[in-house]
């Protein structure tokens, strides 16, 4: 029996590119269902091959799922569909504030009625009893705690996380009997920190066309010229502290080109000072920053918590 799932893995025309060509074309997979002690492979066929099938690995082996996953990253690379105008294009940037796990505004803390709206990862029919709620939050400093008994947020958490220091996290605990049908169902608990998202972002002074600028300069005419092509990724990570240095700055996913990356990080550690993050109120907060290169279609850009709708 068998299943074919067509794909159209790359774009670009055959006369730009004669490897283009045999790519870019619609590939099929079938996947091969195993019979008895028949193993499970997956197979290639493409038109350009006359109909032959091609085994390129045996998903019932110990490394089945590692391979599949490569394949997946291999077929949304920019290898297969960069053609040669494409190669010439400048390479491709985006700068993005690093969203924390569980990031809420004032507003959203506030608003909260119940326990579960502020873990969005916990979901409530997970839950069959709710044995004990905890919250733990920095009032000037100091460390205070909230227990609750019930899903609903008392008056007590509400106030707690009204007063908590902004630029502090808060804890969350929860602990349960969660919803099975095992008979040994002994109590969970699930930990959370929940970050407030500072009303005023960081930003570089002079604005995003003033970051586009110093990075063009520092980065992609090095880049380009060294003849950095859009189908490689790199990302380079770091944070803004409270007085809007760069600290912290590393490559969080390298270029297959080697010799970028030192290029790349430089240019990040010598940035100049930035408008830090801030409250409403003021406060000033460290905040995490990635600056991206190259193909934005990479499966490496799962790696990073980013709402690209926000670009900075």
């Amino acid at each position: 029996m068998e299943k074919a799932y067509t794909i159209n893995i790359a774009a670009g025309k055959r006369k730009d590119n004669p490897y283009v060509g045999f790519f870019s074309e619609k590939m099929v997979i079938l996947i091969s269902a195993g019979v008895r002690s028949f193993p499970l492979f997956l197979y290639i066929k493409h038109d350009m091959l006359a109909g032959f099938n091609i085994p390129i690995m045996n998903l019932n082996s110990p490394l089945g799922p590692i391979l599949s996953l490569f394949l997946l990253c291999w077929i949304g690379s920019p290898f297969q569909g960069v053609s040669q105008g494409q190669s010439n294009q400048p390479p491709h940037f985006e700068v993005h504030i690093v969203q924390p796990y569980i990031t809420f505004t004032l507003d959203e803390l506030q608003g909260a009625k119940t326990v579960f709206e502020l873990n969005p990862h916990f979901k409530p029919e997970w839950l069959k009893t709710l044995v004990s709620a905890e919250m733990l939050a920095k009032v000037n400093g100091r460390t205070q705690k909230v227990s609750m008994r019930v899903n609903s947020l008392s008056a007590e958490a509400k106030d707690l996380m009204a007063k908590a220091d902004r630029d502090q996290d808060i804890q969350l605990t929860l602990n349960y009997f969660p919803q099975n049908n095992l008979k040994v169902n002994p109590p969970k608990s699930m930990e959370c920190v929940i970050r407030q998202t500072p009303e005023n972002p960081a930003r570089f002074k002079g604005g995003k066309e003033a970051l586009n600028a110093y990075l063009k300069e520092k980065v992609i005419q090095p880049l380009s010229q060294r003849g950095f092509e859009n189908k490689n990724f790199a990302a380079v990570q770091f944070s803004l502290n409270e007085k809007g240095e760069v600290v912290n700055a590393f490559v969080a996913w390298p270029s297959d080109i080697m010799d970028d990356n030192p290029l790349i990080l430089q240019a990040i550690m010598d940035m100049p000072t930035w408008i830090p993050a801030s409250y409403s109120d003021g406060t000033k907060v460290k905040q995490d920053v990635v600056f991206l290169l190259g193909n934005m279609e990479s499966c490496a850009m799962y790696t990073f918590n980013i709402n690209r709708e926000e670009s900075r």
